[in-house]
């Protein structure tokens, strides 16, 4: 009988080459000339994930439009920020002072 908390070992590799690391897919151990790096992962060559852009290389590409070179415009530049927020403890006030 197996016990429940026994995992089975990855195959070991053909070769006596050195495992350089496991697929993250499928647990399989990799010597250095199977290893595939994908998004921030190493997988086998079955597993590697499809690439659809670059722009797809980060979790947050398209989900955050700014970024630390564009930063957001300054909807009024006549408006004073500290007015605004004394003017925001009266109810409505504020967000009139704020055009919304």
């Amino acid at each position: 009988m197996i016990p429940e908390n026994h995992h089975p070992e990855p195959p070991p590799l053909p070769s006596a080459a050195p495992i350089a690391g496991y697929c993250r897919a499928c647990g399989k151990a990799l010597d250095q000339a199977s290893v595939r790096h994908a998004q921030g992962a190493i997988y086998c060559q079955e597993h590697v994930p499809m690439e659809s852009s670059e722009a797809s290389s980060s979790p947050y590409a398209g989900r955050y439009p700014y970024t630390s070179s564009s930063p957001p415009e300054v909807a009024n530049p006549d408006i004073s920020p500290p007015l605004a927020f004394v003017l925001g403890f009266i109810p409505g006030v504020g967000a009139i002072y704020n055009g919304q």
